[in-house]
């Protein structure tokens, strides 16, 4: 007998909106005692009760979908800080934060803080970019819009998809993650 309280297997099965009852694949709990227990512990699906995203075994498969996680992105964090270089993640957020942002006033002032803690020599958490950027950034930086940081940000990216990504993998912490 299938039921509709919590009627998916697990976190990781997409909820439909309200109204919309169009289902695909095998999404449903039963009354049956041992469906329902190993439903509880994998979810029908086989993943754990983490949406798939916050799954660390899916942080293997790219560091796209690590940094799409929100867990994934605080333990590679973590994991950064070890290194000496969680500045690039925090950079990184901040310009993510950023070119959402459409208020003129709040553009200027956040730029002005990220200049001022990620970008300008010898910041607080300079954060190493090659000088076109910086000089891009610092061009620009009277009149910014959401796009100010866009290419270093891509860089920085790139330099943690890299170089950190798969020491990431490697590393105990991420490790210790798999194992629980």
């Amino acid at each position: 007998l299938l039921t509709m309280n919590r009627a998916f297997c697990c976190f990781c099965c997409p909820q439909p909106k309200e109204g919309n009852h169009r289902f695909s694949g095998p999404r449903w709990h039963t009354d049956s005692k041992e469906l329902s227990e190993i439903s509880m512990e994998t979810g029908l699906c086989g993943l754990t009760k983490k949406t798939s995203e916050e799954n660390p075994r899916i942080w293997t498969e790219g560091f796209d979908k690590l940094m799409r996680s929100q867990q994934g992105r605080k333990m590679f964090g973590k994991f950064l800080q070890v290194e000496n270089a969680a500045e690039n993640l925090k950079f990184w957020e901040e310009c993510e934060k950023f070119g959402q942002e459409t208020d003129a006033q709040k553009l200027l002032f956040i730029a002005k803080d990220i200049y001022k803690t990620y970008v300008k020599r010898l910041s607080r958490e300079e954060v190493n970019l090659p000088g076109k950027y910086v000089d891009d950034i610092k061009k620009h930086l009277p009149h910014p819009t959401p796009l100010l940081f866009k290419e270093a940000q891509k860089y920085v990216y790139s330099l943690m998809q890299q170089e950190k990504y798969p020491r990431f993998l490697k590393s105990d912490l991420f490790k210790s993650m798999i194992e629980m």
